[in-house]
Parts: structure tokens; C-alpha cells; sequence
């Protein structure tokens, strides 16, 4: 009944030798909670000689999903890419955008993280970055709102604070862009 018990409190159910463990801590008037503090330790170093500890992660087989974002097209052969949730722009933002693609997001607002891929290593010109800020614009709070002000800068000055929250980044080297909220014509 005590290794169920044990078995069922600390998750170990693989450990052949938990029995032997419970029989050489238990002793009359011992508490449940010494025999799991005192037990499970000795259990869960005889399993880690068995096969190490992994992640969970790791052991079940899957990877993460792909972020989840609208992807436009723009004249040129450039592609945008928004993000749909916190830790889509996370994925999006560091992991996706490489060093010379373009980043943008509205100011002082929440808003998806937008990533403006060149076309065969072009450098974009000003039209085609201020099409860029204004889907940062529209996929924002500020959709509904005039001109608004979006930052943009190189994926590579974008970064994230040590703890932050999913969907927080720090940028550099900013330049603001004042633009309608709007899509692309053909997307």
C-alpha cells in the first residue's frame, strides 16, 4: 500500500527497487512525508542510472509548431510575414527573421510583430517599407485609426529581454514610419 502511495505522490512507477527503499527507510512512527522525501531521492537515483532524465519535451517526440502568421506578397517578389499570437511574434521575431530582413510593430500599442522578407537579397526601397509598416499597422490596435506611427528596424537589432513576457522585444537603430493602417492590393 505505502510503494502505491508513493508511487502514485512522486509520479515513479518504473523503479523495481522502490520496495527495497521503503522497506530500509520505514521504521514504526515514520510519517507518509518522510517515507516519500526519503524514499523517492533514493528511487529516482537508481532510475537515472537505468536511462537519464529528459525533458518532457524531448521524450515526446514532438517539436514545437511553426509560428502561426499571415504571410503577403508585395510587388518586388517581397514577403511579409505578421504574427498572430504572443508566442507566434516570439518565434517570429528571433527565430523566423533573419539578420537583413526588416522588423516592424506599432508604437505604444499592441500589435503583431511583422517581418518583411527582401526578395533574392534585394534591399527593399521606401515604398515597399512603408507597405510593410502599414500591415504592422492594420494587423494592430490601431487598425481603426488614421495615420499611425510604426517602428521599423533590421531583424538583427531586435532582441529579448532576459525574462520577458512572450510578444516583448527591445529594439535598436529604430526608424518610425507614419502610415495608414491597410494590406497589400494582391495578397
Amino acid at each position: 500500500m505505502i510503494k502505491r502511495d508513493i508511487e502514485k505522490y512522486t509520479g515513479v512507477r518504473s523503479c523495481p527497487n522502490l520496495s527495497a527503499y521503503i522497506r530500509q527507510v520505514n521504521s514504526p512512527g515514520k510519517s507518509f512525508e518522510f517515507l516519500t522525501l526519503m524514499a523517492y531521492p533514493m528511487a529516482l537515483m537508481d532510475r537515472t542510472k537505468e536511462e537519464p532524465l529528459t525533458d518532457i519535451h524531448e521524450n515526446s517526440g514532438h517539436r514545437p509548431e511553426p509560428p502561426r502568421m499571415w504571410v503577403y506578397t508585395l510587388p518586388g517578389g517581397h514577403r511579409v510575414m505578421a504574427g498572430k499570437t504572443d508566442a507566434d511574434n516570439d518565434r517570429l521575431s528571433l527565430k523566423v527573421a533573419g539578420p537583413n530582413d526588416w522588423w516592424f510593430h506599432v508604437r505604444g500599442m499592441p500589435g503583431s510583430h511583422v517581418v518583411l522578407v527582401a526578395a533574392d537579397g534585394q534591399v527593399p526601397d521606401r515604398s515597399t517599407l512603408n507597405q510593410a509598416a502599414a500591415i504592422a499597422a492594420y494587423h494592430s490596435k490601431a487598425r481603426g485609426g488614421g495615420v499611425v506611427a510604426v517602428s521599423g528596424t533590421l531583424a538583427r537589432h531586435v532582441t529579448k529581454p532576459r525574462g520577458a513576457k512572450p510578444g516583448t522585444v527591445q529594439i535598436r537603430k529604430e526608424r518610425i514610419f507614419k502610415v495608414r493602417p491597410a494590406l497589400p492590393a494582391s495578397s
